[in-house]
C-alpha cells in the first residue's frame, strides 16, 4: 500500500504530504464518526488537489439522501457518486461498501472503497462536487492510494471505521463551551424537554420526568453539545407534546441554538407547532436579518408578532433563547436577558395553545403548517429544547442562564509587559443567584488581571497565576 493522500474530518491538510486543503462553506460538527465535514449540496466542498495516478479511493461517509455527489478526481471526470441509492463510477472498477464488494448504499453511516486495476489519473480533487452539482452529505475520512487494496487492506479500514466514535475535543481555559445533557428533569411546569441525546429506533427522548413526550428524528444527528440540523431536511417531530399544551393559557419555550449562518437566507425554524391543513401557528426562529422572532396566527390572522430590534445571533456560537407567555403580554430573552424587542402586530398578545385548538403538529428545527408540508428547515446546532406550561420569571431566566455558562474568553492573554497579564472579561455572563462552586486552573507563574464587572463573586484570581472559574458541577460534561 502507498498512501497517496489522507484528510480527517475537520484537517486543513494532507496528513501523507502536509500539504494544505482548501475548505470551501463546509462546516464541521461531532458525529457517530468523530468529527466530519457537512456538505450543504449547494456551495460546500473540499479541495484535495492534484495527487496524480490512484488505484484506490476510500471514505467514512453518510449521505443525506440516496442521491448525492462525492467525488470528482478531474473537473467532471473521474467522479464518485450516489444514484437512488447505487454507488456510480465510471473510471474505476469496484465498490465495496462495509467491506461487502457492493454498489448498494442507503442513508446510514458506511465505509466505502473505491478501486481500479488500472491508475486513474486525479489532478484535481474535489469532495462533494461533480462539475457544477454539489453534493450534501457528511464524509470523515477520505484516503486515496497508488495500489488496488486487497481485500484484506478493506477488511482493516472498513475495522476503523466500526471502531470511530464522536470525539471529544480538548478544551482549553481559553475558550471553553459546555452545554449540559441531563439524563431526567423534574420542574415546576415543565411539559417536555429534550437534550438532543438520540435514543435507538430515531427516538429523541424526552427527559420531564412528568409523562415524557418523546420525539422523531428525522435526519439530525447528534454532535458534541446538542443535535447538527441541516438547513434543508432535517426536524424532529414532537407532535406528542400537544397533549398537555393544547389546553394553556400561558407558557414558555427556550432553547439553545447554533446557526451556522447568524442571517440565514431563509427563515430558520427553532421550536414550531402548527396546523398542517390550515393557517394556524405558532413559530419561533431566527429570521434572515438575525433577529429573534416569535408569530402567532389564527384563521389566516396574525395576533401578535414580537421580534427583537438588533440582530442577536452570531454565526457558529451557542446563544440562548426563550420567549415567555404569562397571559398578558409575551416577551424574548436572549442569554437571560430581556433584550430590546418590539411587536409588529399586537391584536391580542393574550393568545396562546388554548385559543388555536386546530394546532396538529410539533416541530424542532422546522414548522408544518397550511399544507405546506416540511418547511423552513434551521441549519445549526440545538440542545436543551424546553417547553413550559408557565410563565418562568426574569431571574429564573437569569439563573438557567448562567447556570449552563462557563466563560468564553473572546481573547486569548494578552501580554502587556513582563510583570502581568490582561485578558478580556467572560463572554455571555450575567449576574444571577445561581448555587454556584468554583473550579481552578492554574494558568501561569505570574500576576493575572482581569477586569469584570461584578468584582470577584463570580471569578477569583491569585498573585501565582490561579483562576477560580465558577460553574455548577452537575450540569456540564467536563472533557
Amino acid at each position: 500500500m502507498a498512501k497517496k493522500f489522507s484528510w480527517n474530518g475537520s484537517q486543513n491538510i494532507d496528513t501523507v504530504s502536509g500539504s494544505s486543503i482548501a475548505n470551501t462553506a463546509t462546516t464541521f460538527p461531532i458525529t457517530e464518526k468523530g468529527r466530519a465535514g457537512l456538505f450543504n449540496g449547494s456551495t460546500s466542498k473540499i479541495t484535495i488537489g492534484n495527487k496524480g495516478n490512484l488505484k484506490t479511493v476510500a471514505f467514512w461517509l453518510r449521505l443525506k439522501t440516496t442521491t448525492e455527489q462525492i467525488f470528482e478526481g478531474d473537473p467532471n471526470a473521474h467522479l464518485i457518486h450516489a444514484n437512488a441509492g447505487t454507488l456510480t463510477y465510471p473510471d474505476w472498477d469496484n465498490a465495496f461498501v462495509d467491506s461487502i464488494d457492493t454498489n448498494t448504499i442507503d442513508t446510514q453511516w458506511h465505509s466505502v472503497v473505491i478501486t481500479s486495476t488500472t491508475s486513474v489519473d486525479c489532478t484535481d480533487i474535489e469532495l462533494a462536487l461533480n462539475n457544477a452539482a454539489y453534493g450534501n452529505l457528511y464524509i470523515a475520512k477520505c484516503e486515496g492510494d497508488t495500489e488496488e487494496w486487497t481485500q484484506s487492506q478493506i477488511n482493516n479500514f472498513h475495522k476503523k471505521f466500526l471502531k470511530a466514535s464522536p470525539t471529544t475535543e480538548t478544551k482549553t481555559w481559553e475558550s471553553l463551551e459546555r452545554i449540559r445533557k441531563p439524563s431526567t428533569l423534574n420542574e415546576d411546569g415543565l411539559v417536555a424537554a429534550y437534550n438532543m441525546v438520540p435514543s435507538e429506533g430515531g427516538v429523541l427522548a424526552d427527559i420531564a420526568e412528568i409523562t415524557p413526550y418523546d420525539g422523531t428524528i428525522v435526519g439530525p444527528i447528534s454532535t458534541l453539545n446538542g443535535m447538527a440540523f441541516d438547513g434543508v431536511d432535517d426536524y424532529v417531530n414532537i407532535d406528542s407534546a400537544l397533549i398537555s399544551l393544547a389546553t394553556t393559557t400561558q407558557g414558555t419555550w427556550s432553547a439553545w441554538v447554533k446557526p451556522v449562518d447568524a442571517t440565514p437566507a431563509t427563515l430558520g425554524m427553532i421550536l414550531a407547532f402548527g396546523d398542517t391543513n390550515g393557517n394556524r401557528l405558532i413559530n419561533f426562529y431566527i429570521n434572515t436579518t438575525g433577529r429573534l422572532k416569535i408569530d402567532v396566527v389564527y384563521a389566516g390572522s396574525t395576533k401578535w408578532s414580537l421580534n427583537t430590534d438588533l440582530a442577536v445571533f452570531t454565526d457558529n456560537t451557542w446563544t440562548h433563547i426563550a420567549v415567555v407567555q404569562n397571559g398578558t403580554e409575551p416577551v424574548l430573552y436572549v442569554n437571560g436577558v430581556a433584550v430590546a424587542q418590539t411587536f409588529l402586530l399586537g391584536v391580542d398578545k393574550t393568545v396562546w395553545f388554548s385559543d388555536i385548538p386546530e394546532l396538529d403538529n410539533g416541530r424542532i428545527g422546522s414548522i408544518n403548517r397550511n399544507n405546506f408540508g416540511e418547511d423552513l428547515f434551521f441549519n445549526g446546532e440545538i440542545n436543551d429544547a424546553r417547553i413550559y406550561n408557565r410563565a418562568l420569571s426574569p431571574q429564573e431566566q437569569k439563573d438557567y442562564h448562567n447556570s449552563f455558562n462557563l466563560p468564553t474568553y473572546t481573547n486569548k492573554f494578552l501580554y502587556e509587559g513582563a510583570d502581568g497579564i490582561t485578558t478580556n472579561p467572560p463572554l455571555g455572563m450575567i449576574k444571577g443567584t445561581g448555587d454556584y462552586i468554583t473550579n481552578t486552573v492554574v494558568l501561569s507563574d505570574e500576576d493575572i488581571t482581569i477586569d469584570l464587572p461584578w468584582g470577584t463573586n463570580y471569578l477569583e484570581c491569585t498573585s501565582d497565576g490561579t483562576i477560580s472559574i465558577p460553574f455548577k458541577e452537575d450540569r456540564f460534561i467536563d472533557n
